[in-house]
């Protein structure tokens, strides 16, 4: 660091003065022709962050097989929350059946809707089993 920052500043200012910069002139077309020339088929450099994306592609990655149980946010299967494990598609599929694949509030059939199936919402366990008996 200098000892006198204004006096580096004003001579910096100085300096530049009688320095004409680029800025606004045009380049003589043979001077472009030739910069054209040097940079067609130039690769340009990889970034820092596109260089740790290709170190960390597939088992290069840290996280690589790192599912389920052994995964460092793993918080013991609670992916079901709020509803219980029997809830799962097998449940869903035989509701759906039940119901003639049909909505329950408009009566809507679950084919009009291709893109996505039915919801089904868990109302308490106790009562979905007791409806498919």
């Amino acid at each position: 660091m200098s000892k006198n920052p204004e006096l580096t500043r004003e001579k910096c200012r100085l300096s530049s003065l009688g320095n004409k910069s680029n800025l606004g002139r045009k380049l003589p077309q043979s001077h472009r022709d030739n910069i054209s020339k040097g940079v067609k088929g130039r690769i340009p450099p990889l970034s820092e962050r596109q260089k740790k994306s290709i170190l960390f592609l597939g088992s290069g990655n840290p996280m690589f097989g790192r599912t389920g149980e052994k995964h460092p946010r793993w918080l013991g299967g609670t992916s079901f929350e709020p509803y219980t494990e029997e809830f799962n598609r097998q449940l869903k599929e035989l509701i759906r059946l039940r119901d003639n694949y049909q909505c329950q509030k408009c009566g809507c059939p679950e084919i009009e809707n291709l893109e996505k199936l039915l919801s089904i919402m868990l109302i308490t366990i106790k009562r979905i089993v007791y409806l498919l008996i």
